[in-house]
Formats: C-alpha cells, structure tokens, sequence
C-alpha cells in the first residue's frame, strides 16, 4: 500500500486542480495536488515538498491543517492501486489562479472549482472514477470532507478579519 498525501487547496473562493497528463499513470483526470510520501519524510512534510513541486509555492508548513487519513485505492490503466492517504487542506483565498504554475512533468492544465456547488460537479460521475474525469479519491474526498474544509474556510476567514468564530457560522457552512 503506497502512502500519499493529497493538498484540497482553497484559492480565489474555488478548489484547485489540475489534470493529468495524457502518459501520466492516472491519464487526464483532475485531481488535488497530491504525491507520494518519500522514506524518511513525515506527512506534513511530504505535503509542503509536493506543494512546491506542483504548485510553485514554498507554503509553510503550518498552512497545511491535516482533514483525516483513509484508505482507499485508484484505478490506472494497470489496474487497482491501494493508497493511505494523508489529507490536508492548504486556504489561501487571497492566491489567484494565475499565479500557480502548472508542473508539466505531471499536469497539462489548472482550473478552480467554486465551493459552491462542487458536489454538483461530481454527483453524476461514477463511483469507481473509471468513467469521471476525477479520481475515486478526490470522488470520495469530496464527498465526505466538504463540510469540514467548509469550516476551516469559515474560520480562517474569521481569524484573517480577527473575530472569533461563533459555533453557529460553522453550522452554516453546510450544503442545503
């Protein structure tokens, strides 16, 4: 089982992703910025290397507020392949898309999802992401953890404009 981590990076009120390239083992579908952790390296620091790496960024790691860890697998074009995956989330409403690279030894393209109707975007896809052009992770990722990478949004926001967060805004974060 390989362990990952994957980057859900919220910029310019959207989820950044990128897409594969068409030779890449997980050929054309969009995903967060994610990557495998090297011997030695603890998670959250695997998280800051990938960061930089694919998106151009040197982030510190106290950006990176850490979601959950799950297992899960991928299909490519060789087959099932199990992962443990390290989520984080990375905020940073004030990062435009523009100045994020695209690392072309990976990726072709980048686009922000808004938050606002991101599960509409991937409701209609198949589970298995065989058919999507998202992964089965960010699938699942997107499904499960939205309402706490929500709530991390609502309160980082609160302590940029430094007012406290009130339990009832987090309520709020919710998707009717």
């Amino acid at each position: 089982m390989a362990d990952v981590v994957g980057i859900f990076t919220v910029i310019d009120g959207g989820a950044l992703y990128f897409r594969r390239r068409s030779d890449d083992w997980l050929p054309d579908k969009w995903n967060i910025v994610s990557g495998h952790i090297e011997p030695g390296e603890t998670p959250t620091e695997a998280a800051k290397r990938e960061f930089k790496e694919e998106v151009g960024i040197d982030a510190e790691e106290t950006k990176f507020i850490h979601i959950s860890d799950f297992e899960d697998a991928v299909i490519t074009p060789k087959g099932r392949v199990p992962l443990r995956v390290h989520l984080y989330t990375y905020i940073n409403e004030s990062l435009k898309l523009d100045k994020i690279t695209v690392c072309e030894d990976e990726y072709v393209a980048k686009r922000v999802i808004p938050l606002n109707g991101i599960e509409l975007v991937v409701a209609s896809r198949d589970e298995s992401g065989k058919d999507s052009p998202f992964t089965s992770t960010d699938i699942r990722v997107i499904k499960e953890q939205m309402n706490n990478i929500r709530a991390l949004v609502v309160q980082t926001e609160h302590e940029r404009s430094a007012e406290p967060v009130q339990g009832s805004a987090l309520l709020k974060t919710k998707v009717p």
